[in-house]
């Protein structure tokens, strides 16, 4: 994954807007190229990783 698209996903993940929601339902906010929501363990793992 590109490393802009990273901080994108961390960024916005600290919008309160979406800091409620579940690592499942934040993914399906960054679709994959054939359109299924971004797995829950890679929200996880890039959000881990943010520093």
């Amino acid at each position: 994954m590109l490393p802009h698209k990273k901080k994108g996903i961390c960024a916005k993940r600290q919008d309160p807007r979406y800091a409620d929601m579940t690592y499942e339902e934040f993914g399906a906010l960054f679709p994959r190229p054939d359109g299924r929501p971004m797995a829950r363990s890679t929200i996880s793992d890039i959000l881990k990783d943010k520093d």
